[in-house]
C-alpha cells in the first residue's frame, strides 16, 4: 500500500507538472465532449472544477470505484461481461469442431478421433521436450514434397526359391502344435502382444518356434554392426555405414533409416527403459524421431525433410514409436504414437483405402503394408482409433487380389500376379482377421509353400517368414529350416561390415544399402518372438 501510494504522488507530481509545461493537457474530456467528438460537433472548452472541490489525480481519473466479486457480478457491467464471455466460448467451440470436421475425413468424422480422449496425467506441451537427450532437436519445419520414383522394384516372381513342396490342402494345423508350446504362448500372451520380447519369452519362444544357437548369434552380430554406425545426433543415415561396402543411394533418409534401425533393436527386446547394451542407442534414436516430427493439422509427420522422405518413412517410424511405447508404457511416447497415427488415417486415400508415397494417393500394397503394420502396433500398444481405416484397408486388398485355381496373389497397384506384394497382403490379411479356414488364406500359404524362400530377396522373405511363422505347422517348420540356416550361413563374420548382410535383389536394397538389408534380415531372425503367431494362442482376438 505505500508504495501505491508513493506511486500516486509520483503520478500526481508528473501530471501537475505536465498541466504547468502544457496549458492544452489541463483541459479533460467530458462524457458530453466525448459524445460530441463522436458525432462530429466541437467540443466546448471544459468548465473549471468548482471551488473547494479537490482535483482529482491520475491514477483516481483512470481507476475506477473498486468493487467486490459479488457486487461485480451483480452489478449490470457484471452481467452483461458473463453473458459475453459465454456467448464467446460456445461460438468458438462450434469454431473448433466445425474446422475439426473440416480436417478430418467424412467417415472418420463421426469417431472423432478416440485417440484424443486417451487420458495422461502429465501431458507433453511439446514433442521436442520428450526426451532429454544431449542433441539439440532441429527446427521443425513445414514443407512441400516432390513425387518420389517408384520404389517398388521387386521381380514379378523370383527365379532363386526353394520350394517346399507341401500341399496345405493336406495339413491340419490344430494337430501338430505341440500343446507345452501352446500353454507358453498363452501366458506370454497375457503380458501383450510384445511379451515375447523380454528374456524369458525369447528364451522360450527361440526353441519352441525353430530358433538356434546359431540364429541368435547372428541377431546379437548384427545389432553391434547397426549399433555403431549411429551417428553423433542419435540417427543412421542409409548413406553413412563406415567402411562397409555397398552405403545406399538415400543418404537423406534419417528418419527411415533410425525408424528401421529402431524396430531391429526393439524387437530383440531392447529398450530406453531396460537396462542392456544398447538402451542409450534405443533412447537416442527415438529422441531424434521425435525431436524431427513436424506437427500438421493432420497430426505428427514423421516422414524426413527431404524429398526422400515419404508414407513409407511415417509407417516405419510409427511402428518403432508404437513397439517402444507397447513395451515400456513410457507416457512420454503415447503422444507421439497418436499423432503419428492420426496423420496416417487423414493419408488414406479417400475412395480406394489405400496408402502410397504421399497423403491422399492412390494406394500401392506395399506402402499399404507398412501403415497398416503401424496401426497393428498401435493397436496392440494400447492406442485407440476409428475402426474405418481397416474396412479402407480391406477395400484395397480386395481390389488387387486375384486368386487362380490353387494360389491368392496381391498385386502393387493393381490384382496381379506378384510374388513380393502377395506376401504383404497375405499378412495384412491376417492381421486384419482372416481365420486360418478362409480359402483366400489357405492359397496364400500356399503359394509361398510352393516358391519357396527366396536366395536373394530379402524385402520378400521378411513378410512371407511373417505370414509361414503365424500359420504354423508344418509350412513353418520347412520354411524356417531353410531361411534360418540361410541367413546365418550368409551373413558377413569378418571385416568392417561383420554382422552384416550384402544387399540382395527386390525391393529396397538400392535406396537403403546394407543398412536396410541387414535391419530387414535381423527382424527375420527375430521373427520366433518378435510377434506372437497368431493361430498358436488362445488369447488372441481380431477385434477390427
Amino acid at each position: 500500500m505505500a508504495t501505491d501510494r508513493a506511486s500516486d504522488s509520483r503520478l500526481a507530481r508528473q501530471s501537475k507538472s505536465d498541466d504547468s509545461t502544457n496549458p492544452s493537457s489541463r483541459k479533460s474530456a467530458t462524457p458530453a465532449d466525448t459524445s460530441r467528438a463522436s458525432s462530429g460537433t466541437p467540443a466546448k472548452p471544459n468548465s473549471t472544477p468548482q471551488s473547494g472541490q479537490p482535483k482529482q489525480t491520475v491514477l483516481e481519473h483512470l481507476r475506477p470505484e473498486k468493487k467486490s466479486l459479488k457486487e461485480y457480478f451483480l452489478s449490470r457491467e457484471g452481467r452483461l461481461a458473463a453473458i459475453t464471455y459465454f456467448i464467446s466460448v460456445v461460438v468458438h467451440g462450434l469454431i473448433l469442431m466445425m474446422l475439426a470436421l473440416v480436417i478430418l475425413k467424412p467417415e472418420l468424422a463421426d469417431d472423432l478421433f478416440e485417440i484424443s480422449s486417451s487420458k495422461i496425467e502429465e501431458p507433453i506441451d511439446e514433442l521436442e521436450q520428450v526426451f532429454d537427450s544431449k542433441h539439440q532437436p532441429k527446427e521443425i519445419v513445414n514443407q512441400e514434397f516432390e513425387d518420389l520414383p517408384d520404389l517398388n522394384i521387386a521381380q514379378d516372381l523370383i527365379e532363386e526359391t526353394q520350394p517346399l513342396n507341401i500341399d496345405i490342402s493336406d495339413v491340419d494345423p490344430a494337430v501338430e502344435i505341440d500343446e507345452n508350446s501352446l500353454s507358453s504362448l498363452a501366458e506370454l500372451a497375457k503380458e501383450g502382444e510384445f511379451g515375447g520380447r523380454s528374456a524369458k519369452g525369447r528364451q522360450s519362444l527361440v526353441k519352441a518356434q525353430g530358433g538356434s544357437e546359431g540364429s541368435e548369434a547372428a541377431v546379437v552380430r548384427g545389432l553391434k554392426w547397426i549399433a555403431d554406425l549411429q551417428q553423433a545426433d542419435g540417427s543412421w543415415n542409409f548413406g553413412e555405414i563406415g567402411e562397409s561396402p555397398d552405403e545406399g543411394d538415400f543418404d537423406q533418409c534419417e528418419m527411415g533409416a533410425t525408424g528401421l534401425s529402431l524396430m531391429a533393436f526393439l524387437g530383440a527386446g531392447h529398450t530406453h527403459m531396460k537396462d542392456g547394451p544398447y538402451k542409450e542407442n534405443v533412447a537416442e534414436g527415438l529422441a531424434y524421431i521425435m525431436n524431427n516430427a513436424r506437427i500438421q493439422p493432420t497430426g505428427v509427420d514423421y516422414r524426413a525433410p527431404s524429398n526422400q522422405g515419404n508414407m513409407y518413412v511415417q509407417g516405419i517410424c510409427v511402428i518403432a514409436l508404437a513397439e517402444a511405447f507397447g513395451m515400456t508404457k513410457d507416457r512420454r511416447l503415447l503422444r507421439p504414437v497418436e499423432g503419428g497415427v492420426a496423420f496416417i488415417i487423414n493419408a488414406q486415400n479417400a475412395t480406394g483405402g489405400g496408402w502410397r508415397y504421399n497423403p491422399g494417393d492412390e494406394g500401392d500394397t506395399s506402402v499399404v503394408g507398412w501403415q497398416l503394420m503401424a496401426l497393428i502396433s498401435a493397436r496392440h500398444a494400447g492406442v485407440k482409433f476409428p475402426r474405418n481405416v481397416f474396412r479402407g484397408a480391406r477395400a484395397f486388398l480386395n481390389r488387387v487380389e486375384i486368386q487362380d485355381d490353387k494360389h491368392t496373389w496381391y498385386g502393387y497397384n493393381t490384382a496381379a500376379k506378384k510374388l513380393s506384394t502377395s506376401a504383404v497382403g497375405l499378412l495384412c490379411r491376417m492381421y486384419l482377421g482372416w481365420d486360418r479356414k478362409v480359402s483366400g488364406l489357405k492359397k496364400g500359404v500356399q503359394l509361398l509353400a510352393d516358391k519357396g524362400p527366396s536366395k536373394g530377396d530379402d524385402y520378400y522373405n521378411y513378410y512371407a517368414t511373417q505370414v509361414m511363422h503365424h500359420w504354423g505347422g508344418e509350412p513353418w517348420t520347412a520354411w524356417n529350416h531353410i531361411m534360418r540356416d540361410q541367413l546365418v550361413k550368409s551373413q558377413v563374420k569378418k571385416g568392417p561390415a561383420m554382422g552384416s548382410w550384402n544387399p540382395g535383389t527386390g525391393h529396397g536394397p538400392a535406396q537403403g544399402g546394407r543398412l536396410y538389408t541387414t535391419c530387414l534380415n535381423l527382424m527375420t531372425l527375430e521373427v520366433y518372438y518378435r510377434h506372437l503367431p497368431l493361430y498358436q494362442r488362445n488369447s488372441f482376438s481380431a477385434d477390427l
